[in-house]
């Protein structure tokens, strides 16, 4: 059965509470979280592949799991952050005042300048179905919301419910299909304990 593992990158310090850039590193307690999942995952086997976002909080996970088994990991921008335009970098304060984000359930629209959550649920879901018929199983590393919105997606779900799915920093979930690689569930099967 083809299986995709989604990782959240490991714990980064954000104590301005900004939407973080690309260059955010994970924190001393991402690094430890990242080790225990590697704990987990070494308990049924090596990762046969890795692909990461380019952020660099996402390579270093990558990095810290491929290095553990002597790999090296590929890197796919599709798997990069929320594309939110002006507001990446800036106070998340000015980005749910732009677009009410923070709001359950999270509007439907969007500014234009934000990505839409469809667009970017495609674009990891495009990863995950590549990677299924190539080599399996793999590990993504990626960020919440785009794996979030994916997990909805393939579920066939609506995205009304994207704060309620618990993905922490660290966290990892098993999505799997069957032999002609349909999709067949989705279910979280490490947590961090952030």
């Amino acid at each position: 059965m083809p299986t995709v593992y989604l990782m959240r990158h490991g714990h980064v310090d954000n104590p301005d509470a900004i939407f973080n850039h690309e260059t955010v590193p994970l924190s001393q307690r991402g690094r430890e979280q990242v080790e225990e999942a590697i704990r987990w995952f070494h308990s049924f086997g090596c990762p046969i592949r890795t692909v990461a976002s380019p952020f660099l909080r996402t390579q270093q996970t990558a990095e810290l799991i491929t290095s553990s088994c002597g790999m090296v990991h590929e890197t796919d921008p599709r798997l990069e952050e929320w594309r939110v335009g002006p507001y990446l970098g800036r106070p998340l304060v000015e980005f749910y005042a732009a677009t009410h984000y923070d709001q359950d359930p999270p509007p439907s629209v969007l500014p234009p300048e934000i990505e839409p959550l469809e667009t970017m649920a495609e674009r990891v879901i495009e990863v995950i179905r590549e990677v299924i018929v190539e080599i399996a199983p793999t590990i993504i590393v990626s960020h919440r919301e785009p794996m979030v919105t994916a997990i909805l997606r393939l579920q066939g779900k609506d995205f009304s419910t994207v704060h309620q799915v618990a993905f922490q920093m660290g966290d990892v979930w098993k999505v799997e299909f069957d032999d002609q690689n349909v999709f067949q569930q989705a279910e979280a099967v490490f947590a961090s304990n952030e």
